[in-house]
């Protein structure tokens, strides 16, 4: 699958469309707020006994004739998991909040449907100067990986749909901090996941203002929600149209690109004087009921003004 190139600003902290606001008049019944990102390459390993992170991981995007953008980020152990997230190019970093590291990077030219073996060195603020390296045995073959598990990570924050297309594992990787070793784990004689072709979407909590995406409607009412994100859609269906002005309830179903129907469940809409609330209520995947959240839409003045939160 060919991937978009990523653009400055885009990072994991802030994996949202914009929030610039925009006049609309009348503002639009619009029931979601989301986005969605791709990823050509992604290396996760367990930290067993790091005291204060859980997880290691590392993703890249080819650019062009640019370099490829690496992103690194650690997942704290404590609830509810925040990360800390690092990039080789200062202005995706500052445009996501994050932080810049100068990184040394090598490793295999990219070529869809083979592994690629890494190696990234240089010094991360409030973390030291980290080695980490990976590589795989000849024949090592791809198996489909699909959706993954939240785990509760940022569960605080957003939900997240993190979809891998093909995966495999590797025991050849190591990890150094400050110089020491830190012991890496997945399962056993494995210590690396190494994925292709990664789509992340994501639903924000928060306040937003503007034009969040497009719906598809007609007089019966909005058949579903879109999001496009250089070149990438972020869609929910439903399964019968919402309509502002009364309450009901209908199945809801959320793809990314190709990938159809990723989670699903049952969304209730409830109009008020000055709000209309949807709760989303997934029931597929299983893990994903732990995902609830509730949208609340205003379109007062014309300014159409969207707040989400975990339910």
């Amino acid at each position: 699958m060919k991937r978009s190139h990523l653009l400055a600003g885009i990072g994991a902290a802030m994996l949202i469309p914009s929030t610039r606001a925009a006049a609309l008049a009348p503002a639009p019944f619009v029931p979601l707020y989301a986005g969605v990102y791709a990823w050509d390459d992604h290396y996760f390993a367990w930290l067993p006994h790091h005291p204060i992170y859980e997880s290691f991981e590392v993703m890249t995007i080819r650019r062009g004739p640019m370099k490829p953008l690496v992103w690194v980020f650690f997942t704290e152990r404590a609830a509810p998991k925040h990360q800390v997230h690092f990039y080789n190019d200062a202005d995706v970093a500052k445009g996501a909040s994050a932080t810049f590291a100068q990184m040394n990077v090598s490793g295999a030219r990219f070529e869809d449907g083979v592994p690629r073996p890494i190696r990234i060195a240089g010094d991360f603020a409030g973390i030291g100067p980290l080695v980490f390296e990976v590589r795989f045995a000849k024949g090592t073959t791809f198996r489909h990986a699909g959706l993954t598990n939240q785990s509760g990570h940022n569960a605080d924050r957003f939900v997240l749909l993190f979809y891998r297309d093909k995966a495999c594992v590797t025991s050849q990787a190591a990890l150094r901090i400050g110089g020491r070793a830190i012991e890496l784990a997945l399962d056993p004689g494995t210590l690396v996941a190494y994925s292709q072709d990664i789509e992340i979407g994501i639903i924000p909590f928060g306040t937003f203002t503007g034009k969040p995406g497009d719906t598809v409607r007609d007089a019966a009412g909005v058949h579903a929600f879109a999001s496009t994100v250089y070149g990438h859609t972020f869609r929910c269906d439903y399964g019968s149209p919402l309509k502002p002005d009364r309450a009901h309830a209908t199945t809801y179903a959320i793809s990314l690109d190709g990938y159809r129907a990723l989670t699903s469940g049952t969304v209730h809409l409830e109009p008020g004087e000055r709000d209309i609330v949807l709760r989303y209520v997934p029931d597929m995947p299983h893990w994903a009921r732990a995902y609830a959240f509730t949208v609340s839409v205003s379109r007062a003045s014309g300014r159409l003004t969207i707040a989400s939160a975990s339910s």
